[in-house]
């Protein structure tokens, strides 16, 4: 989806401080998702309209690494992680590992 100037309705207040007029924002909607894809992401009740409001490059990123994952294509869910910002991915790093050792005390 090609977002130029003017043409902003239908992002959040987020994604539209962030954008200029020569970038190009990709969600899931863009990489054929399967209706069963469509719900797991979106839960059965969002249209890409109501998607595109809610939620910021990031998170669509995000959702397009995991639906990669989901599909077991390694390579393209890797290009879309490294496109996830740097902060949101040390702070999602950091929850892993937090959870990692959440699991060994309690197994302990």
């Amino acid at each position: 989806m090609n977002v130029s100037k003017g043409k902003f309705s239908g992002f959040s207040k987020h994604v539209k401080e962030k954008l200029t007029k020569s970038e190009t924002i990709e969600t899931i909607f863009d990489h054929n998702p399967t209706e069963e894809e469509l719900e797991h992401f979106t839960w059965g009740i969002m249209s890409k309209e109501d998607y595109l409001k809610e939620f910021d490059k990031d998170v669509f990123y995000e959702d397009i690494y995991r639906l990669y994952n989901i599909r077991k294509n390694k390579d393209l869910a890797e290009k879309y992680y490294l496109m996830i910002s740097k902060k949101i991915r040390e702070k999602k790093e950091e929850i892993r590992e937090n959870r990692i050792i959440d699991i060994i005390r309690v197994e302990n």
